[in-house]
């Protein structure tokens, strides 16, 4: 079931909207960096061959 729109317009809402509307001019290389920045800052990874590989196993300690 989808939620109804808010009833009253509120800052979240308006900055919502304004960043939707930016997003959606993204370029494909531009959304593609923003989602490995995006990635390395929560996951910690980089751009190399392994950032596919199971990171879990490579940071458990003994």
């Amino acid at each position: 079931m989808k939620k109804s729109p808010p009833e009253k317009e509120s800052f979240g809402t308006r900055t919502g909207e304004k960043a939707r509307a930016e997003a959606n001019e993204f370029t494909d290389e531009k959304r593609d960096q923003l989602m490995n920045r995006g990635m390395a800052i929560i996951y910690g990874a980089t751009n190399n061959s392994n950032s596919n590989s199971n990171s879990k196993a490579n940071t458990r300690r003994p």
